[in-house]
């Protein structure tokens, strides 16, 4: 898998170019037009739900990236970033692929 040519990845026919809802009753994926619109729309609730309720994990970044994550749990209602250092990627391609999409 790691020596497959990217270009062979890039530009097969089953890859997804953009982002997909999974819908809970039958699973079909639909098209999103705007999906910053509904990631801000499920952080807005979760935040008038209670304190703490919006978690971000990051694997280690450089500057600015750190201070903006921190201003933007701060403006949540929420602890700073959840910061890791993956060893690793394989294991988190792996999960990543297990929870395959997001669901509505």
């Amino acid at each position: 898998m790691r020596a497959r040519p990217l270009s062979r990845v890039w530009y097969h026919p089953d890859r997804i170019r953009r982002p997909l809802l999974k819908q809970k009753d039958d699973g079909r994926l639909f098209r999103l037009k705007k999906p910053e619109t509904l990631l801000k729309s499920k952080i807005d609730e979760a935040v008038r739900k209670a304190e703490n309720r919006v978690h971000l994990i990051t694997e280690a970044v450089g500057q600015p990236c750190p201070n903006l994550f921190d201003e933007a749990l701060k403006n949540w209602k929420s602890r700073p970033p959840h910061i890791f250092e993956p060893f690793a990627y394989e294991a988190l391609k792996m999960a990543n692929q297990r929870s395959s999409a997001w669901t509505a």
